[in-house]
């Protein structure tokens, strides 16, 4: 059992017959997605803000963050988040509350890369919202962001390389591995590694398969999934789909105005999501949500 918070508009709140699953990135994430120095809460801004705007949400505890014990030496995708989703969505169903309400996912950043999966898995669902996901491989992500970090720390160019050079060979590596039980890689268990080969290698048939609208948000000072090629890569995943796409200056990857003070991931000042965001969503639902 994990914990969770279903909020609904507030009493004399005009209420749409809609409710968002928030999906966390990667990691053991609370249901808020609490992160920083600041303990900066952005599902939870989400929420609330959707909920200003008549549209209830769900949000819930990782597995791995309530229930550390339970992951093993051999987790995947499944056991980390997808198992889960499932189980979200089925509770959504049954809640009075919500009854009959057209559910779209909304998944931030991991959340966001595992939506063709989760939307092909349940073709009921009624809508898809990227926030800061990419369609790009995982690995691919985590090596160009230990290419900013290098950057950022100020060694030599030859240092980079050479660091770079190991870690593509490893990646490589990682990315034709096809057995669950082989030794770690990337600090990583072989199964998670093979589960994000397998997303990758059915990403074109789970859009296929997803016969729904999709939003696409970015921030336009995402430090971690990157603007000028996450972003871009959606609209050529998702060519010829019901997709709409907006980017957001100035805001970072928790979709919170960029602070400039404290390095390229910008989490420890204390902040709220923009009100931007939701209101994007809310203009979004009443557009294409049926």
């Amino acid at each position: 059992q994990l914990d969770g918070t279903l909020v609904t508009p507030a009493e004399g709140t005009a209420a749409r017959e809609v409710v968002a699953l928030l999906v966390a990135g990667s990691g053991p994430q609370d249901m808020d997605e609490t992160i920083g120095k600041a303990g900066n809460k952005p599902l939870r801004d989400l929420a609330d803000a959707l909920a200003g705007l008549g549209i209830s949400s769900l949000r819930y505890n990782k597995r791995y963050q309530q229930r550390p014990d339970t992951a093993g030496d051999h987790w995947t995708l499944d056991s980390e988040v997808l198992e889960d989703v499932t189980a979200a969505i089925a509770l959504l169903r049954s809640r009075a509350e919500v009854e009959g309400y057209a559910i779209v996912v909304a998944g931030h950043s991991l959340g966001g890369m595992l939506l063709p999966r989760i939307l092909a898995a349940d073709t009921t669902l009624a809508g898809g919202i990227s926030l800061a996901g990419s369609p790009r491989h995982f690995l691919d992500i985590v090596y160009d962001q230990k290419a900013a970090q290098l950057t950022a720390s100020g060694v030599s160019q030859a240092e980079k390389d050479t660091q770079l050079a190991t870690l593509r060979t490893q990646i490589d590596e990682a990315k034709a591995l096809t057995d669950p039980q082989a030794e770690p890689v990337l600090d990583m268990p072989a199964s998670y590694v093979v589960s994000l080969n397998e997303l990758h290698a059915s990403l074109a048939e789970d859009v296929a398969t997803a016969i729904v609208p999709w939003l696409v948000l970015q921030g336009g000072d995402d430090a971690q999934v990157y603007p000028d090629t996450d972003y871009p890569a959606w609209s050529e995943v998702l060519s010829g789909k019901d997709a709409q796409y907006q980017l957001f200056d100035g805001l970072n990857h928790l979709f919170m105005p960029t602070s400039q003070t404290d390095g390229p991931l910008d989490y420890d000042t204390a902040n709220t999501v923009s009100s931007e965001v939701s209101q994007a969503i809310a203009t979004w639902v009443g557009a294409s949500v049926r």
